[in-house]
């Protein structure tokens, strides 16, 4: 019998169990042939909240990463995304990949009212949208709550202004 063979009739069980929640700091492109492996190192049925943050700003995440790392994870409620800079859009095919694997709460750190106004038209089949900031203001979120109102959406404010959750019906 080869080695490969071997391997393959090995069943790998998880180094970890009863994981909840899952950061990946992701700060250089990684083979998209990697991705899958995710699935070895835990078990992920007690996942509720995985989050991928981007560290790299020339790094470009494509919605086929997105897609291996939520087919690995299995079915997760929560997904938060986190771009080095505030002045990223998060691309359509990005957030066609989350809600085809029946992400309910998206989570995005960013205050550019562009992206956040193209991901709640975009993204009404989700649950919540909710919109965090590193800084609290007064005023943080005065743009985007108008539009909000003008644009009929439910939301809240949390109440240290760091945070701002949309609801879909």
């Amino acid at each position: 019998m080869t080695a490969v063979a071997i391997s393959q009739q090995i069943s790998i069980q998880p180094m970890f169990h009863c994981i909840t929640h899952l950061v990946l700091d992701i700060d250089q492109p990684i083979a998209i042939s990697s991705y899958p492996f995710l699935s070895e190192f835990a078990d992920y049925s007690q996942l509720t909240e995985i989050w991928l943050i981007l560290i790299s700003p020339h790094h470009s995440f494509q919605s086929d990463a997105m897609d291996n790392i939520l087919n690995s994870v299995g079915n997760v409620p929560t997904v938060g995304i986190s771009y080095p800079n505030d002045w990223t859009l998060i691309p359509e095919d990005i957030l066609d990949a989350i809600i085809s694997h029946q992400v309910k709460h998206l989570i995005i750190r960013t205050t550019y009212e562009k992206c956040m106004q193209s991901v709640v038209t975009y993204a009404r089949q989700l649950t919540t949208i909710t919109f965090i900031r590193d800084q609290c203001s007064l005023n943080a979120w005065t743009h985007m709550t108008r539009w909000l109102d003008k644009n009929g959406n439910k939301y809240s404010v949390k109440d240290d202004s760091r945070s701002l959750c949309v609801y879909f019906e």
